[in-house]
């Protein structure tokens, strides 16, 4: 999809659209303009349960999708059995998302962990998983230029 013009005047690199939990039209529109769709699950039977609901309509969309395990907490038997149960489906990002205090005392001030402790586990967890994140937007991009580049070779 190309880039906006709207976006590329304002300088900005990407766009990060954060939407209802819940999967409706508008979010099938913004899927499929999408270059890259993050799903934050928390590792729980309920967050599986209401995956299968959305899950046909991502990959509907035909956009590249990844999961982030959300709110995991130490020792909960969950954590790899979610990771693996997603992993059958589709990309698990390695980075998981401990559920720590910051996170929403940051959030109550509209900052991020990155601001108020950038030296803290929280922010090294952020930063591991905006790492995740260019790779998975590099290799989309990089295996976009190899099919057009197919694509102009047998035309």
């Amino acid at each position: 999809m190309p880039r906006s013009r709207h976006l590329d005047d304002a300088g900005a690199a990407y766009l990060f659209i954060d939407t209802a939990p819940s999967v409706g039209a508008v979010n099938a529109e913004l899927f499929a303009t999408a270059d890259l769709i993050l799903i934050p699950l928390n590792p729980t039977p309920a967050d599986l349960r209401a995956l299968v609901k959305g899950l046909p309509l991502i990959k509907q969309s035909g956009t590249p999708f990844n999961f982030i395990l959300t709110r995991v907490r130490p020792n909960l038997r969950n954590n790899d059995g979610a990771a693996m149960a997603l992993d059958a489906l589709g990309l698990v990002f390695p980075t998981r998302m401990h559920e720590r205090v910051i996170y929403a005392e940051t959030f109550a001030h509209g900052k991020t962990a990155l601001e108020v402790d950038p030296k803290g586990i929280a922010s090294q967890e952020v930063s591991t998983l905006w790492d995740n994140v260019k790779e998975r937007i590099i290799e989309n991009a990089n295996s976009i230029k190899q099919e057009s580049k197919k694509a102009r070779n047998i035309a």
